[in-house]
């Protein structure tokens, strides 16, 4: 890449950021997070927790031999002592080894837990990873939901200790989700330690980012169902807290009426969000290896603290269902992400997803790492979804792991309930813009694709992923599957090819698929209908 692309790829990424987020990158480099001992005890209140999600399946096992953790489908044993800051498996391994959530498995034992615990307190000084905000706030809300179902509290100081760090250092530097979890921790520990700051503290976030991060349809503006789903149990547990404890929790009435409303907003986006079977769509950094539950118990979870969902719409978050009985599909018609902070947003302009009589017919690539390498540039790049590449390049600039640079930004045509028509201009700078619209009529869907500009003739390529078990051929540049066919039509010569790709089916865990890859120019359409 030349100095000039390079130049420009820094300035798409960094002029959309807000004033506070660059003070703060400037500011965190230099101000080091240190934990500091108290010179006082501090013992939280006792209170109780009636109604929380419990996982099912440990993470952790305890053998002869020594620890086991397995997280993200990577399992290590540590012999003795066990090393917090361990990073064979990577960071984001490191950081599900320090968040504890092992401690909410419906079997787990206090004596296990409160070991763990103690020697995580014995190497307080030595830990890194663990200590910076997002793993301070999981962690927190784990063990105070550990140590009041066990009315444990001689680790307290050493909690009150990771708050006051915590307090210190919130991540306004990233903002989204990663504030809003530091907001929810420090409510949990403004209550449970009695710290009316920290309430207050939270409160102020957590009106303004709810605000803020949830949209009018109830979708999470960070447009990930796994970050949508975390975010709402977490939001859960805080009101579930909150009801087990009125007394203790005076401060928080102020924004119950807004915790209700987002909590049934959220509820209901993710009911609308998945498709008829039950599945989601994992869409941007979305992956079951990290969804805090299955979306059923979820909404059982917002049912047992009384939320009720409302008719739910997608509309504000940019996605819309097409959904015939035969044909449904989930369309992305909206913009990548918050303009400010686009780093789980791929390059998905203009994608869909869709079910073929309740099971998966063309699905997204989904996602296997977060580690900068090249298999996160691909399960972001416009290949790996179903939409059309120009020139073989992306429909926004997705670069490092969490960067976006150039963002395409996408404009509504046409919105009824059998046919959708957007374009958007991710493409602009090579002179073409891209239009698409869904069309479903009887039994037929009909795609149709347009490169529109002053630029004629570029190569553009149409990328269609099936599931892994599912086995497509090509004759006569038509795509044969047992129940659907699936046409290609062009004033210009296509090729069609079939290749393969890697379906991501959870972190770290890929399986051989394939999919269709059409090269044409100018226009396309792509028909599906039943086989004869």
């Amino acid at each position: 890449m030349n100095r000039f692309r390079i130049f420009f790829r820094y300035w798409h990424t960094v002029r959309p950021m807000r004033i506070k987020q660059i003070w703060f990158q400037i500011f965190y480099r230099f101000h080091k997070r240190r934990i500091h001992d108290s010179k006082e005890e501090h013992f939280g209140a006792p209170l109780i927790f009636l109604r929380e999600l419990e996982r099912a399946n440990s993470s952790f096992k305890r053998g002869i031999s020594g620890n086991e953790f397995c997280f993200l489908n990577l399992s290590h044993t540590f012999q003795g002592r066990i090393d917090w800051n361990w990073i064979g498996h990577g960071k984001l391994w490191t950081y599900h080894l320090n968040y504890f959530e092992f401690l909410r498995d419906k079997d787990f034992q206090k004596e296990t837990g409160e070991d763990l615990i103690a020697q995580y307190c014995s190497a307080r000084n030595e830990i890194h990873d663990g200590m910076e905000p997002y793993p301070i706030s999981l962690r927190g809300i784990n063990w105070i939901k550990f140590f009041l179902k066990y009315s444990i509290h001689k680790y307290d100081t050493f909690l009150y200790d990771q708050y006051l760090l915590l307090r210190r250092s919130l991540e306004y530097h990233l903002l989204g989700n990663h504030l809003l979890e530091n907001a929810i921790s420090l409510a949990f520990a403004g209550i449970y330690f009695n710290q009316k700051e920290w309430a207050a503290k939270a409160i102020k976030i957590l009106q303004s980012e709810l605000e803020e991060q949830i949209l009018d349809d109830g979708g999470h503006f960070e447009l990930s169902p796994m970050y949508h789903s975390i975010i709402l149990t977490r939001l859960a547990d805080l009101y579930s807290l909150m009801l087990s404890n009125p007394d203790a929790s005076e401060d928080f009435n102020i924004m119950r009426d807004q915790l209700v409303n987002t909590l049934s907003a959220m509820g209901s986006w993710l009911s609308t969000f998945r498709f008829s079977n039950g599945d989601l769509a994992w869409v941007n950094d979305a992956s079951v290896s990290m969804m805090p539950a299955n979306v059923d118990d979820i909404l059982d979870y917002l049912d047992s603290l009384n939320i009720e969902l409302a008719i739910g719409t997608l509309n504000s978050s940019g996605y819309r269902r097409i959904n015939t009985g035969t044909y449904e599909m989930l369309i992305d018609v909206g913009a990548i992400g918050p303009e400010y902070l686009p780093g789980h947003a791929h390059a998905d302009s203009l994608n869909f997803i869709l079910n073929w009589k309740g099971e998966a017919l063309i699905v997204d690539t989904g996602i296997s790492t977060y580690k900068s390498n090249g298999t996160r540039r691909n399960e972001r790049s416009t290949k790996a979804h179903n939409s059309i590449s120009v020139c073989g390049e992306n429909s926004s600039d997705v670069w490092a792991s969490f960067r976006v640079g150039r963002r395409a930004k996408t404009k509504i045509t046409r919105d009824t309930s059998n046919q959708i028509s957007a374009i958007h201009s991710g493409f602009q700078h090579l002179g073409v813009e891209h239009s698409r619209t869904w069309m479903v009529k009887e039994s037929t869907l009909s795609i149709k694709d347009e490169l529109i500009g002053l630029v004629m003739n570029l190569s553009a390529q149409l990328y269609l992923h099936f599931p892994y078990h599912i086995k497509p051929a090509i004759e006569n540049n038509q795509v044969i599957l047992p129940d659907v066919v699936i046409k290609f039509s062009s004033k210009s010569e296509i090729e069609v090819l079939m290749l393969e790709y890697e379906q991501a089916i959870e972190f770290n865990r890929v399986e051989k698929a394939k999919m269709v890859v059409v090269h044409f120019t100018g226009k396309i359409t792509t028909t599906f209908t039943k086989a004869n």
